[in-house]
């Protein structure tokens, strides 16, 4: 290869990096995402599972995943949120089925999550704050895009907030 080519092609992969990381720059936010004492959460029980710790971080994991998601997805560019979770009750509701203990999602089972949340600016201004207690009373009513997905309740419900408080 050329001295020309060589250096062409070293000049355009250096300019595609740059704007790839100016674009990310520009729209990603910092998210963090809190889970305030989850032993206490009102239902985030593991059936027959496993250990309740083991069940708990599995979860928290999961959703925090699924928050910083959303938040690539409705957050205004160069803003940070903060996110604490104070509560938190799975849809449906631990059950025996056979010798087995298995989430069983019924209608009056709803998912609940409670939080707190900051958002600031760029330069770390406060833009809100604000306490936030979500619950889907129609939540088995719809049809869910991801419908293996244990989560998907609350996946949805962490949407809909997402959708109505960032997208101005």
């Amino acid at each position: 290869m050329s001295l020309l080519l060589r250096f062409t092609y070293a000049v355009c992969l250096f300019s595609c990096v740059l704007f790839v990381t100016q674009a990310m720059d520009k729209t990603v936010g910092k998210v963090r995402v809190n889970w305030l004492a989850p032993e206490k959460y009102t239902d985030v029980r593991p059936g027959s599972w496993g250990s309740k710790k083991r069940y708990t971080e599995y979860v928290t994991k999961r959703l925090t995943l699924h928050i910083e998601k959303l938040a690539t997805q409705y957050l205004p560019p160069n803003h940070n949120l903060i996110i604490t979770v104070t509560n938190l009750d799975l849809a449906g509701d631990i059950q025996f089925i056979g010798s087995q203990q298995m989430r069983v999602i019924r209608s009056i089972d709803i998912p609940r999550i409670h939080f707190s949340y900051e958002l600031t600016d760029q330069n770390n201004e406060i833009i809100n704050t604000a306490e936030v207690k979500l619950k889907d009373m129609g939540f088995d009513m719809r049809s869910h895009f991801l419908k293996d997905d244990p989560f998907k309740f609350e996946y949805t419900m962490l949407k809909n907030w997402f959708k109505t408080a960032f997208s101005g």
